[in-house]
């Protein structure tokens, strides 16, 4: 005798496993529970068939076992499974739906009637991905990304892909056209470079043979950024901080040595990239400031040349000698306001004593 039961709970309540309508308390029918054989005996699972494939559609999924005539409720993953039909003492057959085989790698299912509940049938979950490779992208720590990739080749546009960029995913911002984009924040990802692609369950139903081979993905690539040693013209002492081209913070070390000497000092670098040291100033001796770099900030250096005390020019030199042969505009020095200010008069003057 084949028994037909409807048991299913709201997708929400089941994110690793959809299920039938909402399950019924209901024991088994009376002309099982009359049985003595079927009440006294607990069911067994000994296999299952065929292969579970992780898809957004249903996998027709077969359990074989013992003492299946008296099953009423099935159980995956802590879920309660529906719609299933027992077909005969051996066999119940049911839909599955696997839809979250990243967080559930397998299906662990057991059935219960009244004489008690079987052993647990573990069942590993296979993934068939179509995926397409991001187009390359280069950009400088620090700046934002948006990753493209052409997903049109895919199933249709309401099957949304996921972005995989080394060993993390990322949900898909938008899908026009069959482009595929998804947006990281600055600094998202240390400089160096991740494969990435856009990948996409394939329905179990819908293939056929083999699945599609694997392709490779498209580079993003994360350049370290430049950096630049920036002194506090207001301090005496050499102090200010190491910036970096789009605002990120370098770390790390920096040196400071005098090249007059050879001495050389070392501080680390604040959190927010300022440096200090204290009672150090420039003096006569020229200096040397070195940044190492670190994961993603390119070394830097700045010279500092000795401070030279600033010389006032004597704009006080006498007007040429009376009895001059000629007119030496290098011998009237006077200073830039004065000239605009009564140049004419003063350049009067000089012509005027040179031909005396």
């Amino acid at each position: 005798m084949a028994l037909s039961v409807g048991l299913m709970l709201p997708l929400g309540a089941a994110p690793a496993l959809a299920v039938g309508p909402e399950p019924s308390a209901t024991p088994p029918t009376a002309e099982l529970a009359e049985d003595p054989s079927a009440a006294a005996v607990a069911p067994e699972l000994h296999s299952y068939s065929p292969e579970i494939v992780y898809d957004s559609y249903f996998n027709e999924l077969t359990l074989r076992g013992s003492n299946l005539s008296g099953v009423y409720e099935i159980r995956a993953n802590d879920y309660t499974l529906g719609n299933f039909e027992v077909v005969s003492d051996g066999e119940i057959t049911l839909p599955l739906y696997p839809y979250d085989a990243t967080t559930e790698p397998v299906i662990t299912i057991s059935v219960v009637s009244a004489a008690g509940t079987s052993n647990a049938l573990t069942i590993p979950i296979t993934k068939r991905i179509r995926s397409t490779p991001i187009f390359n992208l280069t950009i400088t720590y620090g700046q934002t990304a948006e990753i493209t990739g052409d997903t049109s080749a895919m199933l249709a546009e309401s099957w949304w892909p996921l972005l995989v960029l080394g060993e993390e995913v990322f949900s898909v911002d938008s899908l026009e056209e069959g482009i595929a984009s998804v947006s990281l924040a600055a600094a998202s990802f240390d400089a160096g470079e991740y494969e990435g692609t856009f990948q996409q369950p394939v329905p179990a139903r819908a293939a056929t043979g083999d699945t599609t081979a694997a392709i490779a993905g498209g580079l993003f690539t994360v350049l370290k950024a430049p950096t630049a040693i920036v002194l506090d013209t207001k301090s005496a002492e050499f102090s200010g901080s190491v910036t970096a081209q789009y605002g990120t913070i370098p770390s790390g070390q920096l040196d400071l040595k005098n090249v007059t000497s050879g001495a050389v000092q070392s501080v680390e670098i604040g959190t927010d990239g300022s440096f200090s040291f204290p009672g150090v100033t420039a003096g006569n001796d020229s200096w040397q400031l070195s940044y190492a770099g670190d994961t993603n900030h390119i070394a830097t250096s700045l010279a500092v040349n000795p401070v030279v005390p600033p010389t006032t020019p004597d704009t006080k030199k006498p007007l040429p000698a009376t009895g001059a042969t000629a007119f030496d505009p290098a011998l009237i020095a006077v200073p830039l306001g004065a000239l605009l200010l009564g140049g004419t008069l003063l350049l009067r003057s000089a012509l005027r004593s040179t031909r005396s």
